[in-house]
């Protein structure tokens, strides 16, 4: 599991922080953890805040609505008589479905407020460890949420939660640079959002291109004999390229080995 330095570097940074907002040009890009295994920008992330402890991960995207990837993140229990439903879909993802109040076996993808009013009662529980709820792509996920007000009011409340619940609310923006992300922020009807932004301090969160760990395994992976991979790995990360980028150059068809 896990062991990207990128993501864990920068996560530890902004401890103390209700709201995190992760931006930069590793947010589209792809990951290799510790058993060299590529993983998405998002199960990358859940498997950085499980090593960081984090007993629950709850995602929200604009397509999916509410989703996780284990079901001990699951907020409640798997019935049919019970909402949100969370059904076993495509890489190991569990994606939360509202039954129709005529049919309980009639179901369709969660509305936003909905969604909205399952997270609040998640951030606010802190009696099953640590909380994250991550807003994927949130420059769309803010933009056409169905109810702008309720979301303004609801998550900008959690700021007001008390110390002693450690959990947290992450924003990802698909932005490489402050000054786009600055820019964006104007717009932003979470006033507690552009705060963390325009202040540039404390909840800033910038993942960049892959450190020498990463590198190192993606060229363990194209050449198995090799000399001194540290500094190559070390000479390549200095380059700033993503690892898409890398494993392209260094991808070798087998009917060439």
């Amino acid at each position: 599991m896990g062991g990207i330095n990128r993501l864990q570097t920068e996560l530890n940074k902004s401890e103390g922080s209700r709201y995190r907002i992760i931006y930069g040009p590793g947010v589209e890009d792809v990951f290799l953890n510790n058993q060299s295994i590529e993983l998405k920008f998002d199960q990358a992330l859940y498997e950085t805040l499980k090593e960081l402890h984090y007993a629950r991960v709850i995602f929200y995207s604009p397509r999916k609505a509410l989703y996780v990837y284990d079901e001990k993140s699951i907020p409640f229990a798997q019935s049919t008589n019970k909402t949100p439903y969370f059904e076993p879909g495509p890489l190991n993802q569990y994606q939360a479905f509202q039954n129709s109040s005529d049919n309980n076996f009639t179901q369709g993808v969660m509305g936003d407020y909905h969604a909205l009013k399952i997270m609040d009662s998640i951030i606010k529980d802190d009696t099953g460890g640590k909380t994250a709820i991550v807003f994927l792509q949130a420059e769309t996920s803010i933009s056409f949420f169905e109810d702008k007000r309720s979301l303004a009011s609801i998550v900008g409340d959690w700021i007001n939660l008390p110390t002693t619940n450690q959990n947290i609310c992450i924003f990802v923006f698909s932005f490489d640079q402050y000054e786009e992300l600055k820019q964006l922020s104007t717009g932003i009807l979470l006033p507690e959002l552009r705060r963390v932004i325009l202040r540039e301090r404390d909840g800033l969160v910038v993942i960049s291109t892959p450190s020498e760990d990463e590198i190192k395994r993606a060229l363990e992976i194209s050449f198995t004999e090799i000399g001194d991979i540290g500094v190559l790995s070390q000479i390549l990360s200095n380059e700033k390229k993503s690892l898409r980028f890398w494993k392209t150059c260094l991808f070798v068809p087998e009917n060439m080995i």
